[in-house]
């Protein structure tokens, strides 16, 4: 099952058919999740604590998306339902082989990892891969999502601890530049600054003769790499700080869906479900006079869930706070979903499911430290 994982991540950046299909890494997940059902190990008092959150919350999105399935007469709703559930299964999975041998699951995560930003990297230097707009996206589906995939690698890569966290982290900023992500840069600045913060008391004292050799290591790979990429780095930078002073009308807040929020007040109490746009229009009454769904992880939950499902999910959130270091991983995801659907990743729920187990674990997380 590890290896399964092993080749599932190494594989994640490869999208061989258009957003919201079945790609290839997949069916590595799926496979690992057969091998799950068939050892049927009862689930652990540990695995209900952190997940009964997300069951919850995807109880409600059921509810709703199938009562607008059948009033819109349109089974877009029953595709978002999919996406929960396939990413209720893989954290599922994940944390089960996370629980049973944690230093393994983390060998073989890291191992993933690296194979994945090698391939790609060799990928970036032969120049092949996709662009759109100048942005470079390489196999993925576009290049939001390819930001996104690479600052949550950063993320689980630090909460986790893998043994090359460090290398992962310069390698997969290298991978976010290249996007020319305003939203990925902000967000992945935003987590460094709080770490620089939590850590400015101890970071002298990490550097003792211990930490000595992985510091220099780390140095000379960070210089190597911008060596190598200097010209490609300078370029895509330049091209993202163009693009913060662009003033397009799909760059605001209110142009992602959150005036709909102040305009459509019923649908923040009731729901409005999420799904039906697939004929060019929200509902067969175009209450949202829009082609574009909300493009925003919480306004689309509070529009699509109502009061009800933005408590459940604000009762995830509250699961997590006991994990002290909750802040540094939660508010680079908030910002990043102020303006981006993050709900159907997987990686999101990884990254929320592995806080909700510190928060309890807190000295587990500082044996892995």
């Amino acid at each position: 099952m590890y290896i399964l994982v092993l080749l599932y991540f190494s594989l994640r950046s490869f999208f061989i058919l258009p957003n919201g299909f079945m790609q290839i890494f997949d069916l590595f997940f799926i496979l690992n999740f057969f091998l799950y059902i068939l050892k049927r190990k009862k689930i652990s008092s540990e695995e209900i604590r952190c997940l009964t959150p997300f069951v919850l919350f995807i109880g409600i999105v059921c509810i709703v998306n199938i009562m607008w399935s059948i009033y819109d007469e349109s089974f877009s709703y029953l595709k978002s339902i999919i996406f929960y559930f396939y990413n209720l299964f893989f954290v599922l999975v994940n944390l089960r082989l996370f629980l049973e041998n944690g230093p393994l699951y983390r060998k073989y995560l890291d191992k993933a990892v690296l194979i994945n930003l090698v391939i790609n990297l060799v990928l970036l230097t032969l120049g092949l891969g996709r662009q759109w707009q100048g942005r470079s996206y390489l196999y993925f589906g576009d290049p939001n999502q390819m930001s996104y995939f690479y600052v949550s690698t950063i993320l689980i890569s630090n909460l986790l601890n893998l043994k090359n966290k460090n290398i992962i982290s310069i390698l997969s900023l290298l991978l976010i530049i290249m996007t020319s992500s305003r939203s990925g840069l902000l967000v992945i600045s935003s987590y460094y600054i709080l770490l620089i913060i939590k850590s400015r008391n101890s970071l002298i004292k990490k550097i003792q003769t211990k930490n000595l050799k992985k510091i220099i290591v780390t140095i000379f790979i960070f210089i190597s790499f911008l060596t190598i990429y200097h010209q490609e780095i300078n370029e895509q930078l330049a091209f993202t700080i163009s693009r913060f002073g662009e003033s397009g009308d799909d760059d605001t807040l209110f142009s992602r869906g959150w005036d709909r929020i102040y305009f459509y007040p019923k649908y923040v109490i009731l729901g409005s479900g999420e799904g039906g746009y697939e004929d060019g229009q929200k509902f067969s009454k175009s209450v949202f006079h829009s082609t574009l769904e909300t493009h925003s992880t919480w306004a689309n939950i509070i529009l699509s869930y109502g009061v009800l499902g933005s408590f459940l999910f604000l009762n995830i959130i509250y699961k997590f706070l006991k994990y002290r270091d909750w802040y540094l991983y939660f508010i680079p995801l908030f910002l990043n979903g102020l303006s981006k659907v993050d709900t159907r990743q997987t990686t999101f729920w990884f990254i929320i499911i592995l806080m909700i187990y510190f928060s309890k674990n807190n000295n587990q997380k500082e044996k892995i430290q």
